[in-house]
């Protein structure tokens, strides 16, 4: 099985702000983010036996990338890496609800970890 998790939402920490972490936010965004990812990331069943990568990417509130998203942990030339990168760009623009923008700082720069396991 493929498997796709979402490390933090950070700007500068990895923390939530109150509004967000009331209300069970958090669990939210990860699963919005987790499922739009999962239905755009397919690895090639030759890769299971590859190392994860975390891939940090930065969000704008109309769901477009504001650069490029960059692999920050793993080998980013790897098959997982490629599919991570595939999945992202296959996903764009994120559907985010008009709700979170008071919260962008919580969700605008998120790590998302790609284990092939």
């Amino acid at each position: 099985m493929n498997r796709l998790f979402l490390l933090a939402f950070t700007i500068s920490a990895f923390s939530l702000s109150p509004g967000i972490a009331a209300a069970n936010g958090r669990a939210d965004m990860v699963r919005l983010f987790h499922d739009q990812l999962t239905a755009c990331y397919n690895l090639p069943l030759d890769a299971k036996r590859l190392e994860p990568v975390v891939v940090e990417i930065r969000v704008k509130a109309d769901g477009t990338l504001d650069g490029e998203p960059r692999i920050i942990e793993g080998p980013p030339k790897s098959v997982v890496a490629a599919a991570a990168l595939r999945a992202i760009k296959k996903c764009l623009p994120f559907k985010i609800p008009s709700t979170w923008a008071p919260w962008k700082r919580q969700w605008e720069v998120m790590r998302i970890g790609f284990n092939p396991k």
